[in-house]
């Protein structure tokens, strides 16, 4: 027994499929800017080549990158500037051990502010993430030989044409993925390109962060310690001018997170250190510094002694 099936063309099922006309997507990735450090005296809004931003920075600023690295710089020259003024004091003609201890103190203080600084240099990231494709099939409904022998021709038909729909989504899903992928190859390629471009840069932006060196102390010889001291607050006012300038920038820029870390890590700590050394040099005045060397003795002795102790 045979049984013979005809089958109408149903082109209009094929006509589905779209054509292969989808544009393959680029990605356009401009080189990292250069970074730039200023160790002034009065530290000025740097400026950076113009070019686009790394693509997982978030409200990150070309200019707000450049004061930041200002900034560390102008942190290790005042770290420099005390430590310079510590090994003046711990010499055996001058033989001031507290004064040493105090600016070595304060050393150590600028460079863990420069160190943070860093810190956050890399930490001003946004998280990305990847999303994933789920492909779900619904479970086909499998016949037996006793089953299609029973059918009629009217379900048979049916079954068949079920068959021929199915057949068109997968096809049309195969060009669908056929598309994605064209576009995902020439998505990496271009991606490579642009990672092979970055790293060159960031090459070239560590060399020049190991030209940049930090300025060197006009001298060494800090004469006494009201000297010093004097010294070190016209430096700390400095030190927070430039916190201050690199706070409104932040502001200006949309910048909430790098206010906050200001806020919390620095401007406090500043000013208590710009009002502490101006009670020093209140009080060395007062004992008749620099005139009287005993005022030196006294001081370093007794407050710097017992600061330390405390």
């Amino acid at each position: 027994m045979s049984v013979t099936i005809r089958l109408i063309n149903q082109g209009s099922l094929f006509d589905k499929r779209p054509p292969h006309s989808a544009s393959d997507a680029q990605m356009t990735q401009g080189p990292l800017p250069p970074l730039q450090c200023y160790a002034v005296a009065s530290p000025q809004q740097p400026t950076m080549k113009t070019g686009s931003t790394s693509h997982v920075h978030k409200n990150y600023h070309q200019d707000l990158e450049a004061a930041i690295n200002c900034h560390i710089n102008l942190e290790l020259y005042a770290s420099y500037i005390y430590l310079s003024m510590s090994y003046y004091f711990d010499h055996d003609d001058v033989a001031l051990k507290n004064f040493a201890k105090y600016f070595l103190h304060q050393s150590d203080e600028e460079r863990e502010h420069a160190e943070k600084m860093m810190k956050l240099l890399g930490k001003k990231k946004m998280v990305t993430g990847s999303k994933k494709k789920e492909n779900e099939e619904s479970p086909r409904k499998e016949i037996s030989e006793t089953e299609a022998c029973n059918m009629t021709e009217k379900e048979f038909r049916v079954m068949v044409m079920e068959f021929i729909h199915r057949m068109d989504d997968k096809i049309n899903n195969l060009c669908k993925n056929q598309e994605e992928m064209k576009s995902d190859i020439a998505t990496i390629k271009n991606t490579m390109e642009s990672f092979n471009s970055r790293l060159q840069e960031a090459e070239d932006r560590i060399s020049e962060l190991e030209d940049q060196d930090i300025k060197k102390p006009d001298g060494d010889d800090w004469e006494n310690g009201l000297n010093a001291m004097e010294c070190a607050l016209h430096l700390g006012k400095i030190v927070s001018q430039s916190l201050l300038e690199l706070h409104n920038l932040a502001t200006d820029k949309n910048d909430p997170h790098l206010c906050d870390f200001i806020e919390t890590h620095y401007l406090n700590n500043q000013v208590k250190f710009i009002n502490e050394l101006g009670d020093h040099i209140t009080n060395l005045c007062r004992m008749g510094a620099p005139e009287t060397s005993m005022a030196e003795f006294l001081f370093d002795k007794h407050t710097l002694g017992d600061s330390d102790e405390s």
